[in-house]
């Protein structure tokens, strides 16, 4: 998703794009060059013509929480350590006290700044505008959510050009943990119930409000009923059922299950709904768990399928070649959520009305139904100068009907599921018309089940190396190099040396 480039304004040119902002009581430090490459900027301004629908997005390749390489600020970190989730708010970095500049009027509007990746993000902001007169959102759209990060990373150290609010580039734990955004207890009292409780947790830790939930992840999966039918067999719903599948479709040449060597987040999502939690925070010291016994029971049912060689290796690099597979029938199972259908709508083609909805296996010795996922939210970064307003316009986004409707549209916006109670009306916008034929009525009770099942708060590591070292053993074991329990052992060491080595408190459980 990413826009005609426009060069950032600086100076005098800059504020007038923003509009008139309300100014701190402390003077603004010098202008500095943009903390980003150029990125596409908007205007506050309602539409004025009709516009033509937005691609959909090529590919997502991960249908669970993303798991994305950061950047680590070792300041911040310690800053959390030092106390709790309220230290980071009281250290401001730049800009006024959260509160300032709250009201606006409409002669002089209060000027947000906003920031995303999101496809569909900039409609939304000017359906805000058209609606609303005291407060205005300027948009900054990113390549990716990468580069949002490294962009507030900048702006937040700088302390300048940072804006008021983000699509949450990240957990908010581990955003707020590096001193990037600010608790939001205050502000967003009041507003819990316009979201779903699984949205709500994923946004809060130590009894503080962190972001604003406006989108979920929930994982569900999809199976090619033809194949599935043509041998006469049913839906698994547990993974050792999968398993014994892959074992009766071996000889025909067809695997139940695709494992990207590149791709590590299968191990995490597994992780996560065995009730995995790899990184906490106990007090001034970061918890490093991640060769509990959870993830080991995840690992050795993911072993099977290696062992058994009931999988397929089709990399994301290729996804052309990827759909072939699916489509000649050869790979059955795809582990996914919402925003994936349109994707898949897109990509096949000879098996487009073969696939149906399932819910998503679950371990044997599950107690109750759980899934995998995320919430994305919107965060206020810390050093923005209106945080009452800037609370206010991410309730107003995440939940105005205009706007959530142009979050959910595959077409227009990112096919993202609401964070609000009674979702149903917008899930048929999620769904592709042909490629789950004569089972598209039943994907909508798919769905709902998982987003109300949700296992959602997932930390990501402190370590600023944890992921490429993930992805390589990840690979290794995938190509039977290694075991996954040899691969789970190993960043469990190689996470608690890597802290240690830069001074941070760790506790191993």
């Amino acid at each position: 998703m990413t826009g005609a480039s426009a060069s950032r304004p600086t100076g005098s040119s800059a504020r007038r794009r923003r509009g008139r902002r309300r100014a701190c009581s402390a003077s603004s430090p010098p202008r500095r060059p943009p903390p980003h490459p150029p990125p596409k900027r908007r205007r506050p301004h309602p539409p004025t013509s009709p516009r033509k629908p937005l691609s959909t997005p090529g590919s997502r390749p991960v249908w669970h929480p993303e798991i994305t390489k950061k950047e680590q600020e070792m300041s911040a970190t310690k800053r959390w350590l030092a106390g709790s989730v309220a230290a980071i708010a009281a250290v401001g970095l730049a800009g006024c006290s959260a509160g300032d500049g709250g009201g606006g009027t409409a002669d002089e509007p209060t000027v947000v700044e906003f920031w995303g990746w999101n496809q569909g993000q900039d409609l939304m902001v000017d359906a805000f505008n058209e609606a609303n007169e005291t407060v205005q959102l300027t948009y900054t759209q990113f390549p990716s959510q990468a580069d949002l990060l490294t962009g507030l990373s900048n702006a937040v150290t700088a302390g300048t050009d940072v804006p008021c609010l983000v699509q949450a580039p990240g957990s908010p734990v581990s955003l707020l943990s590096k001193g990037l955004i600010q608790p939001i207890t205050e502000q967003f009292a009041g507003n819990e119930d316009a979201f779903i409780e699984t949205a709500v947790t994923s946004q809060s830790a130590n009894d503080e409000i962190l972001g604003v939930p406006f989108s979920g992840g929930p994982g569900f999966a999809m199976i090619n009923k033809a194949v599935y039918d043509a041998n006469g067999l049913e839906a698994p719903t547990t993974w050792d059922e999968l398993i014994e599948t892959g074992k009766t479709l071996k000889d025909q040449g067809v695997s139940v299950l695709n494992f990207a060597g590149e791709d590590p987040s299968t191990l995490v999502s597994f992780s996560n709904q065995a009730g995995a939690t790899w990184f906490e925070i106990d007090g001034d010291s970061w918890v490093v768990d991640i060769d509990s016994p959870e993830t080991q029971k995840a690992a050795d049912v993911l072993q099977q399928f290696i062992d058994n060689d009931l999988i397929t290796h089709e990399t994301f690099a290729d996804i052309p070649a990827m759909s072939q597979t699916y489509d000649a029938g050869k790979m059955v199972t795809i582990p996914l959520t919402t925003w994936n259908l349109a994707a898949w709508q897109e990509r096949l083609s000879t098996s487009l009305g073969s696939w149906q909805t399932i819910d998503l296996p679950q371990f044997a010795d599950a107690d109750e139904f759980v899934v995998p996922g995320s919430f994305g939210g919107y965060s206020v970064p810390e050093g923005c100068e209106s945080v009452d307003a800037a609370v206010d316009a991410a309730v107003f986004l995440a939940t105005d009907p205009t706007t959530v409707g142009i979050a959910a549209s595959p077409s227009e916006g990112a096919g993202n599921y609401p964070a609000i109670p009674d979702a149903g009306e917008y899930v048929d916008g999620l769904l592709p018309p042909t490629l789950l034929g004569d089972t598209v009525g039943e994907t909508p009770a798919v769905i709902e089940r998982a987003a109300n099942a949700a296992r959602v708060q997932w930390i990501d590591s402190p370590s600023a190396t944890y992921f490429d070292e993930l992805v390589s053993q990840w690979a290794k074991a995938v190509n039977k190099e290694i075991t996954l329990r040899e691969a789970v052992t190993h960043m469990q060491d190689y996470v608690v040396s890597d802290l240690e080595a830069q001074g941070i408190d760790v506790t191993e459980r």
